[in-house]
């Protein structure tokens, strides 16, 4: 496996290998975790598989799986289950850090100031509130507050060419991926379908994402027929945001 692949900074690394002093009870992960902050993460991986092997439904294991799964969406589903389910586990913290970066690196403001309250509820003391306070947040608190995202609605099939417009107020989301190779591969999928497409670097803490926005449309409604276009044609689920 490819080292780039995975781009957390060290200080995240760093940050959760100071809370692998306690919790005895929970698997061991620091030596794969120091393997990914020195870019060993080929190492890590094979760590990983022994670790599942072992103790899959443990939530260290499931916090470091998460850390190497290159697809930000699939791994958000693994941070959610240590945050519902494992809220004791000294990854807890972290994995609600990690999943708060995932929703401001795709745009979801409100979500992310949820997960950020949740964390400053739940784990007072943990080092990722610092973390996420020191960094500059230039969104203010109204935007956060009225980002606006929409449900998709059903459409009938059209077979008429999808023509996608200019200066236009609505993008589909269509993958947020930590890997930039995966980001490019779906890129390259939405143009063969003649879809215009473009990928958007957010870095957020110890994190760089790599967005894919497909088509520019000028109406919610082109961009709910983008959106199921796109569902159709490559089995990609959608998310519809405001460019304003």
């Amino acid at each position: 496996m490819n080292n780039s692949k995975f781009s957390f900074r060290i200080s995240v690394i760093f940050l959760t290998l100071l809370l692998s002093v306690s919790f005895a009870q929970e698997t061991d992960i620091s030596k794969p975790l120091r393997n990914i902050d020195e870019g060993k993460s080929d190492l890590a991986v094979e760590e990983l598989s022994k670790l599942k092997n072992k103790s899959p439904d443990d939530p260290s294991v499931i916090y470091l799986d998460a850390l190497l799964t290159p697809d930000a969406k699939e791994a958000v589903i693994k941070y959610k289950l240590i945050a519902d389910n494992h809220a004791d586990s000294k990854y807890a913290d972290a994995a609600n850090y990690q999943i708060y970066s995932y929703y401001y690196a795709v745009g979801n403001y409100t979500l992310a100031k949820k997960q950020f309250e949740k964390l400053k509820t739940n784990y007072p003391g943990s080092l990722y509130i610092k973390k996420i306070e020191a960094k500059t947040i230039e969104t203010n608190a109204d935007d956060l507050a009225n980002n606006k995202t929409f449900e998709l609605k059903e459409r009938k099939e059209s077979n008429k060419q999808l023509q996608v417009k200019e200066n236009s107020e609505f993008t589909v989301q269509t993958g947020a991926f930590l890997v930039k190779g995966n980001a490019e591969k779906l890129l390259k999928l939405l143009k063969e379908k003649r879809i215009k497409a473009e990928i958007i670097e957010k870095k957020v803490g110890g994190s760089n994402f790599f967005v894919v926005n497909a088509g520019k449309c000028k109406t919610l409604e082109e961009a709910e027929y983008l959106s199921e276009y796109i569902k159709r044609t490559i089995k990609v689920e959608g998310r519809i945001v405001s460019l304003n």
